[in-house]
């Protein structure tokens, strides 16, 4: 199964939802790509469309390969066994996890706090993001929310990783993948089109009233 774009894989995993009685309280997307994913689900099941900001650690070496992920909250995601083979050491560590922490601060300053700073406690979450790899940054998020006082979380994905679902089900989380392919490499290998998703249009989809 291939999907056009991210908005067509949130047009089938909503029907898919719907069909399986799977709902919620309320949707906490990640931006950016998780939230054009996220927006025809909150518009299927008529449920609020909120954001959650986690953010991958970059490598010391290498900011764009991830060590794991961290949200404001200070929930934390690391990928140990990978942290390990790079010999990274807890200081050279935690001061990645402060450059992530800070580039959450910028991320906050261009979204209405209206949608990060939601209450959570008691709601049953869709967590949504366009697809899970290693599956730390969902991870981070769901802890988040963990904390945050919600009542049960289900990732829900297009596609993901067998790998990252075994992760985030030994955290105790409940996963919804569309996809679970044997041969997996990337996200993006599942969508023709895979472009970055503008702030423009993140703004727009949040704007829009989608609990009726």
């Amino acid at each position: 199964m291939y999907f056009k774009d991210r908005e067509d894989a949130g047009r089938v995993c909503a029907a898919k939802l719907w069909q399986e009685g799977i709902n919620g309280d309320v949707i906490a997307a990640i931006p950016r790509g998780g939230v054009v994913v996220a927006a025809p689900i909150a518009e299927k099941l008529k449920i609020p469309l909120k954001l959650i900001l986690p953010k991958k650690i970059g490598a010391p070496h290498n900011e764009e390969v991830a060590i794991g992920a961290v949200t404001a909250d200070g929930s934390l995601a690391l990928n140990e066994e990978y942290i390990s083979l790079l010999g990274l050491s807890p200081e050279v560590v935690g001061k990645q996890i402060k450059k992530a922490q800070q580039k959450i601060k910028e991320m906050q300053n261009i979204y209405n706090m209206d949608y990060i700073n939601y209450d959570y406690t008691n709601k049953n979450v869709l967590l949504v993001d366009d697809g899970l790899a290693t599956g730390f940054t969902v991870l981070a998020a769901g802890l988040s929310l963990k904390k945050r006082g919600a009542n049960s979380i289900t990732v829900v994905v297009p596609v993901a990783s067998a790998e990252a679902i075994s992760l985030l089900k030994n955290h105790g989380f409940m996963v919804f993948s569309l996809i679970v392919p044997e041969d997996f490499y990337a996200v993006g290998q599942f969508y023709k089109d895979f472009r970055p998703v503008e702030t423009e249009e993140v703004l727009a989809l949040l704007a829009k009233n989608y609990s009726g």
